[in-house]
């Protein structure tokens, strides 16, 4: 038994990653539409009540407990936020 300590710490953990994942799929979200050519301020409210939508439904309680679907998410938002910059970057290069 690892005991209490163990447990707090996985939430600890769980709940650093959600933060992160919301931020990562806001900026994902808006990186997409500031590409697509949407104007930067509808970009940022509709990447903020994606992150919004995101952080409220009943199963984000999964969030909070000590799994590793935070810390998914959170990976998965960045990595496709870092493609879609790199991407992004190399179509104004080929212009």
């Amino acid at each position: 038994p690892l005991g209490a300590g163990a447990g707090l710490g996985g939430m600890v953990v769980s709940n650093v990653g959600f933060v992160y994942a919301c931020i990562g799929l806001y900026m994902f979200v808006k990186e997409i539409l500031e590409n697509e050519g949407s104007h930067p301020r509808e970009a940022k409210k509709r990447a903020f009540r994606s992150a919004l939508f995101f952080s409220f439904p009943a199963c984000s309680v999964f969030m909070s407990a000590p799994y590793t679907e935070s810390l998914f998410c959170a990976l998965t938002f960045w990595g496709s936020f870092w493609l879609e910059r790199s991407l992004a970057l190399e179509r104004q290069r080929e212009n």
